[in-house]
């Protein structure tokens, strides 16, 4: 469907996100964008939202950052995943949280044609909404940091023509991506198990080397351990600091050492 900014005259931006991850910078910034975009609206929802003082201390909290409630639309949960997806039919532009960005969510936003604008990090969690708009395509809506965030949503929101015609492009976008590419995605997993095996194969076990390491620089960790076998504890558990032992054709399931040997080269 068209951007709703078309027939309401005004550009709505939201998030769907868990409330947890909407901190309190997430709220500064996000009501810097609204106050900068003329009769811009905030539709935000979640689970929590059906608690009436946790709608009014959200509230609250925009209202002194300078964001009149009025402007401000809090749903709660929708039960059925139908017209859950249906509300996306409500915003304009998505807005992704930070440093815990959506996953799902931003999934959702792409598939009903509602672009998301998202910001990086040096961690996973904050780069997801990167490697999901990446994937479409959708770079251009990658922040580095809180100003360019924000200056990425007010150019957004200041073509609404653009806007409307990203959205009808959007889901034909994704479908073609690698994010729908089941296949792809399976044979690249299947490469990374495969160069694993191989590495402890070769005796490349990181997390035996990172043991080694805390040993190294850590001496007090041996004065924890017992004297007369200062490994027992973490033999107990499973693990050996000697180099790898190669399992069996039996113990991997095979029937021969020449078809657990060929197994292991491919």
């Amino acid at each position: 469907s068209p951007a709703p900014a078309l027939s309401n005259g005004f550009v709505t931006f939201g998030s769907f996100n868990n409330l947890a991850k909407i901190t309190p910078k997430v709220l500064q910034v996000w009501a810097k964008i609204l106050c900068a975009v003329p009769n811009s609206r905030l539709i935000v929802k979640c689970k929590p939202f059906c608690c009436d003082s946790v709608r009014q201390k959200f509230l609250s909290t925009l209202e002194q950052l300078g964001l009149e409630s009025h402007r401000v639309d809090l749903v709660p949960l929708i039960l059925l995943n139908h017209d859950h997806m249906q509300a996306y039919s409500l915003m304009d532009i998505s807005l992704d949280t930070f440093p815990y960005a959506g996953t799902t969510t931003t999934c959702e936003s792409l598939y009903m044609g509602v672009p998301c604008v998202t910001m990086g990090g040096l961690v996973h969690a904050h780069n997801v909404g990167v490697s999901l708009l990446t994937a479409v395509g959708l770079e251009r809506l990658v922040a580095k940091t809180e100003d360019e965030y924000i200056r990425l949503a007010i150019e957004l929101a200041s073509d609404v023509a653009s806007l409307s015609s990203l959205r009808m492009d959007l889901r034909n976008l994704m479908s073609k991506s690698a994010l729908c590419n089941g296949s792809k995605f399976i044979t690249g997993l299947e490469s990374a198990y495969r160069d694993m095996w191989r590495g402890y194969c070769n005796g490349k076990v990181p997390s035996l080397k990172r043991m080694e390491t805390i040993q190294n620089q850590t001496p007090q960790l041996t004065s924890l351990l017992s004297k007369d076998d200062p490994f027992g504890s973490i033999k107990e558990n499973g693990f050996t600091l000697g180099p790898p032992r190669l399992l069996t054709s039996e113990e991997n399931g095979g029937q021969s050492n020449q078809s657990s040997s060929s197994g292991q080269s491919k």
